[in-house]
């Protein structure tokens, strides 16, 4: 490690940065504070030995020209790993991480559920990357002080998460202020999804949480609940449950009813050996109805009945 990985400043860093970044260490590692760490106080001193005067500074960079210049090209090319990995193939940033699928609950109308829908927009909150760092958090990472890199600490014989680093075993150096060094933003989003006759889950690739150094983005995942109209229920066993009106002759000889519900409407035929249970279960397609009679009885039919009767009890006589 250099002394300017040690202070944790760049290369190019100006003489007062390095005086305030040595300062810094200085309040919190010193013997005499709580958390004080003498083995790191003697390592940030003799740093800035090297480095804190300009004479020492010149001295220090022309004997480690080549640990100089390595150090330079990471600070120009952004990335820390350039001069480590200086002429060898290209690997995974260790930071990479993949971004989390957001499962969402969208309630549809029963009719939308019946015939579908070219443009329904569905809203939700994702995590979208900083364009302001490129999902860095900022524009240089060293290794956490607190943990010294590991992401968690012991205490009472325990070991426990970095709060520092949140984990991470690293934290930004001038984080972005944008993201405040997180690297990603919540937005609101409104996207625009052809909704599908019948669907009840959907899966829609990559529309999720954004992932961070590389990282694939999640998966949105959403379930729909279709909203009946009154007089008609969308049941947990997936039927759609509805009035229809029939009369004596209709369940005798059959016949076809335009169904409607909301926007949707279809005419479905009615066989008499669909009479033969109450209530009437159809399929229709891919849906499945089950519909409940309400019997229509007009005074032809009354007539009839008692003539029906009145002729049985002459018979029994």
């Amino acid at each position: 490690m250099t002394a300017y990985e040690v202070l944790g400043v760049d290369f190019n860093a100006t003489q007062e940065d390095i005086d305030k970044a040595y300062k810094s260490l200085a309040r919190q590692y010193h013997p005499d504070k709580t958390n004080g760490d003498n083995t790191k106080m003697m390592e940030i001193n003799e740093a800035y030995k090297l480095i804190g005067k300009p004479d020492a500074r010149k001295k220090y960079d022309e004997s480690n020209a080549n640990t100089a210049m390595f150090e330079m090209m990471s600070t120009v090319f952004g990335k820390p790993t350039v001069a480590r990995d200086f002429g060898k193939a290209p690997t995974k940033d260790p930071r990479l991480k993949n971004g989390t699928n957001i499962k969402l609950n969208v309630t549809i109308p029963l009719d939308i559920y019946l015939s579908g829908c070219e443009k329904m927009p569905v809203k939700f909150t994702r995590m979208c990357e900083c364009l302001d760092c490129s999902g860095t958090g900022g524009n240089r990472e060293c290794k956490c002080p607190v943990c010294g890199g590991y992401g968690y600490v012991v205490k009472d014989g325990k070991k426990l998460s970095c709060t520092k680093c949140n984990k991470t075993g690293t934290i930004k150096i001038n984080p972005c202020k944008t993201c405040n060094g997180k690297g990603f933003l919540k937005k609101k989003v409104s996207k625009t999804i052809f909704y599908r006759p019948g669907v009840l889950t959907e899966t829609i690739k990559g529309a999720g949480n954004n992932g961070l150094y590389g990282g694939t983005n999640g998966d949105l995942v959403i379930t729909y609940k279709p909203k009946a109209p009154v007089g008609t229920k969308f049941t947990e066993d997936g039927f759609i449950e509805t009035g229809l009106n029939l009369n004596v002759e209709d369940l005798v000889l059959g016949v076809t009813k335009m169904v409607k519900i909301g926007n949707w409407s279809a005419y479905i035929t009615f066989e008499p050996k669909d009479m033969k249970s109450i209530p009437i279960v159809k399929e229709i397609g891919k849906f499945k109805f089950r519909f409940v009679v309400y019997l229509e009885i007009n005074q032809n039919d009354v007539n009839f009945a008692q003539n029906l009767r009145n002729n049985r009890i002459n018979d029994l006589i």
